[in-house]
């Protein structure tokens, strides 16, 4: 049994949202490195029977992020209260926390006796502004806001200010349809089955991460950026997750 950690990239500029059998046409050497892996995973399992699992993952965060990405280096500006540049912040996102990640990674383990092959977007499910993100990040960790410098830098060329999955089925929904109502999928593990995003629709590297902050609860201490994350991802499931189509 394998699970491959594919990518939203592997499918290439669009104007519609990303749909699980929209052809792929990446223009980045990651989204082209990350499709051929899928089309090798693809081929192999059909080849040999070994059940595969792709899980096309959105925008993580949480642990061990890599401290170069945006978000990971918003959180250190705020923690040493210094100014730091930014674009406008309207791209949106789609954010999915490591342990919805993770749980999306268990459902997909359990879904191996279905067929041979298949492939899923893992995702939250919703799109979220950059500058709303950057924001709440900000009010957790108790810093100023005027920190945030929005407008000073420009966007990379080429940037989509929205990347989102298709929402016209999930991961739930297929599941159940599939025979398997009594192994529940996680709320994140969203199965979209497909269309793609605008030009405008693309994600920035943007994933949390960094030093600890202080506490804006109340309690003292520092607040970390693993509190920050888990607060986040807890957030997003409340507000934005609904209940699966009947």
């Amino acid at each position: 049994k394998v699970i491959v950690t594919g990518s939203s990239m592997e499918y290439g500029p669009a104007n519609a949202a990303d749909r699980e059998d929209a052809p792929c046409r990446p223009e980045t050497p990651y989204g082209l490195s990350k499709l051929a892996e899928t089309l090798a995973a693809r081929q192999l399992a059909l080849r040999y029977g070994v059940p595969t699992r792709v899980a096309r993952v959105y925008i993580p965060f949480g642990r061990w992020d890599s401290p170069t990405k945006l978000v990971p280096q918003v959180v250190e500006a705020l923690k040493e209260g210094r100014p730091i540049d930014l674009s406008e912040g309207l791209q949106k996102r789609d954010f999915i926390g490591v342990a919805d990640i993770c749980a999306g990674y268990l459902a997909l383990a359990g879904d191996m006796g279905r067929t041979t092959f298949d492939l899923f977007n893992l995702t939250s499910g919703v799109g979220t502004e950059l500058r709303t993100l950057l924001r709440r990040i900000c009010a957790l960790s108790g810093a100023e806001s005027t920190l945030l410098k929005f407008g000073v830098r420009a966007m990379r060329p080429g940037e989509q200010s929205g990347r989102r999955p298709d929402q016209r089925t999930n991961a739930r929904a297929d599941h159940r349809r599939a025979g398997h109502e009594g192994q529940q999928l996680p709320p994140a593990a969203q199965r979209q089955r497909p269309a793609r995003p605008r030009q405008e629709d693309r994600r920035p590297r943007c994933r949390t991460g960094g030093p600890g902050h202080r506490r804006s609860d109340g309690r003292g201490g520092r607040l970390t950026h693993h509190q920050i994350g888990g607060q986040l991802a807890a957030e997003s499931r409340g507000q934005h997750h609904r209940p699966p189509p009947a």
